[in-house]
């Protein structure tokens, strides 16, 4: 009886093992996700390789550059005036009428060099005198050719007058200086003038367009040069 009741339990319960595994079948697919490793792809984000732009560094370089470009070339820091840049300059022009009874500056010469200055001098007994300057060096009217100032007239005037003579700060006091005036090719005037006089000139120009003021050395003079430079001197230049 017991053998009877044993089999039957046992026979049911195989028969319900059985029943549970028909209703719930294994699932390979589960399994096959559980074993197989997920692959997954990573997609870059595309970079762009074009600069990144500051707007207010651009602004910047753009007012800059329009401000340099506005900035005139002739201009100084110091606002310093650069001979012969001014527009109101006259050097190198012909002289007109206009000029009449005024001391006439480095200005009013017609291309006189780099080599003349304006300051102020002293000439023998003549103090503080305000004019024109150029170191004299050469011997005679030869060799290399004499110093010159030049005056556009334009048969413009009359009379011209003027003062010359060796500055008192001069390198060399043994030397005389020639100063030789030519108009229109003409000589009209010359005198030597040692160290230590002022000489007056008082010359008649009419008719004369080009005028030409010479500076050199007496090479007549005994060892002429050998002592260093002569500043030659020209000032109270005044046209009629």
């Amino acid at each position: 009886m017991n053998k009877v009741r044993s089999i039957s339990v046992g026979s049911v319960i195989t028969a319900a093992i059985l029943v549970l595994s028909a209703c719930n079948p294994p699932d390979s697919s589960q399994d096959e996700s559980v074993s197989a490793p997920a692959t997954v792809t990573v997609t870059a984000a595309p970079v762009d390789a074009s600069p990144t732009t500051n707007p207010s560094a651009s602004t910047t370089a753009t007012e800059t550059a329009s401000t340099a470009s506005a900035v005139s070339p002739t201009e100084t820091a110091d606002d310093t005036p650069v001979r012969g840049a001014s527009p109101s300059s006259t050097e190198g022009a012909v002289l007109s009428e206009d000029v009449k009874g005024q001391n006439l500056t480095l200005s009013e010469f017609f291309q006189p060099g780099d080599y003349w200055a304006e300051n102020r001098y002293d000439v023998a007994d003549e103090n503080s005198i305000s004019g024109i300057s150029r170191e004299i060096r050469d011997c005679g009217s030869g060799y290399g050719g004499p110093a010159r100032l030049e005056l556009r007239l334009a048969n413009n005037f009359d009379k011209l007058s003027f003062k010359a003579g060796q500055a008192n700060q001069s390198e060399s006091s043994r030397d005389t200086l020639v100063v030789r005036v030519v108009g229109n090719g003409n000589q009209i005037d010359i005198q030597r003038i040692p160290f230590n006089k002022v000489q007056g000139f008082d010359l008649e120009v009419a008719d004369v367009n080009a005028l030409e003021v010479e500076f050199y050395l007496d090479d007549e003079v005994t060892e002429c040069g050998n002592s260093g430079t002569s500043t030659a001197v020209i000032w109270d230049v005044e046209l009629q």
